[in-house]
């Protein structure tokens, strides 16, 4: 199992992707020029980041089979994250893997069994994480875990920079990507 990217251009492939897609997902709209592979996303102020995701093959759109959507304004599934993230890290290893019990009916089961070969998920259902909720939406420390390990993130563990995380599974995971610039809170 790989279970750490070390290539540096990847890694900036990576943070610049995941920037990408956070703000062309979660971002507020406004007016842009139009035009472009989507006619949803002509007035988003991140139409250029989303077209730069469809043109990298990030991206495909959210409404198979014409794929013209891409759907700014909806949150993002794990399934649909597991996508993104193995299409923008070039994974190929372990696609057929069936590392979950409840992807099976998931267009996106490929995907997800590639960021688990590679070690970027673990699962969502602790302790035995044989699940992945493939439906459910990411959340931030979610994201945060994912990032974490994609990047090999290890610098800032348990620095505490945010108040709201000492509850969290994931504090570690969101320290990391703080120290490194990743989120700001």
């Amino acid at each position: 199992m790989t279970r750490h990217l070390t290539r540096t251009p990847r890694r900036f492939l990576t943070v610049v992707f995941v920037v990408a897609i956070v703000l062309a997902v979660l971002a507020p709209v406004a007016v842009t020029a139009a035009g472009g592979t989507f006619t949803d996303d002509d007035t988003s102020v991140f139409e250029a980041d989303i077209e730069w995701m469809a043109a990298n093959g990030y991206t495909s759109g959210c409404n198979p089979p014409a794929n013209d959507e891409y759907c700014p304004t909806d949150d993002v599934t794990r399934g649909q994250m597991a996508a993104f993230m193995a299409r923008a890290l070039g994974l190929t290893a372990g696609a057929g893997a069936d590392l979950f019990t409840d992807d099976d009916a998931s267009i996106f089961e490929d995907d997800i069994d590639k960021i688990g070969t590679a070690g970027i998920t673990l699962g969502c259902h602790p302790p035995d994480n044989d699940e992945y909720c493939p439906t459910d939406d990411v959340t931030r420390g979610q994201m945060a875990a994912y990032l974490a390990r994609a990047l090999c993130l290890t610098a800032g563990a348990g620095a505490d920079l945010f108040t709201d995380d000492d509850a969290s599974v994931f504090e570690e995971d969101i320290d990391k990507i703080g120290t490194a610039g990743i989120t700001l809170g």
